[in-house]
């Protein structure tokens, strides 16, 4: 459906082929992807993901290229060592964990809080790289989250 809906509405091919890629992905995780994996779709999950980071970083450039985008190249590691991502997978905070655990919480959906923790996190790491007006505050308007 992306792609027909796209087609008209973008006029560069390679920013309608990262809409594609995107869509794909999407797909196998919410759809096809829900009921299981098997190891073809696996690899294609593979192949998508390093098409989509190579796609950005060549149309988009390197300030595209975030955390999240590159952790799209290790699902299909730990789709195949730990099943299918359900509920809060907590695999692209990782890193972040060893800071929350740390902070005070009510021990009750926890991954939940890290998640959300580390997404708001990585919204004000974009909110400050984003351009500013020349009274010193940040138009969100021409934020690109």
């Amino acid at each position: 459906m992306a792609d027909c809906i796209f087609m008209g509405k973008l006029a560069d091919r390679h920013e309608l082929e990262i809409a594609s890629l995107v869509s794909r992905l999407t797909e196998l995780h919410f759809c096809s992807g829900r009921k299981s994996w098997n190891d073809d779709m696996i690899e294609l999950h593979r192949k998508l993901a390093w098409r989509l980071n190579i796609q950005i970083e060549e149309i988009k450039g390197l300030q595209m290229c975030t955390i999240s985008v590159h952790n799209l190249t290790h699902i299909h590691e730990d789709i195949i060592n730990f099943s299918s991502p359900d509920n809060y997978w907590c695999a692209v905070y990782e890193r972040a964990v060893k800071q929350y655990v740390k902070k005070s919480h009510n021990c009750k959906g926890i991954e939940a809080t890290f998640a959300q923790s580390e997404s708001r996190r990585e919204f004000l790491k974009a909110l400050q790289a984003a351009d500013q007006r020349k009274d010193g505050k940040v138009d969100l308007v021409m934020v690109n989250v």
